[in-house]
């Protein structure tokens, strides 16, 4: 099943999803847009290694 919907997102997240868009313009339309190094689906844990690797996000 696909559906395609509209989401409102501050100008800095897409920014980030133009520049993810260009890197992979060449790829399959079914490409992912949020994709681990080997290219598979990011996992629940692959997404919180990332947010705890940005400074000043957690406040610890």
């Amino acid at each position: 099943m696909k559906s395609t919907g509209t989401v409102s997102v501050p100008s800095f997240t897409a920014e980030a999803l133009r520049a993810s868009l260009v890197k992979i313009a060449s790829a399959d339309p079914e490409h992912l847009i949020f994709f681990s190094r080997n290219g598979t689906p990011l996992t629940t844990n692959n997404i919180r290694r990332r947010l705890r690797a940005v400074p000043g996000r957690s406040g610890h």
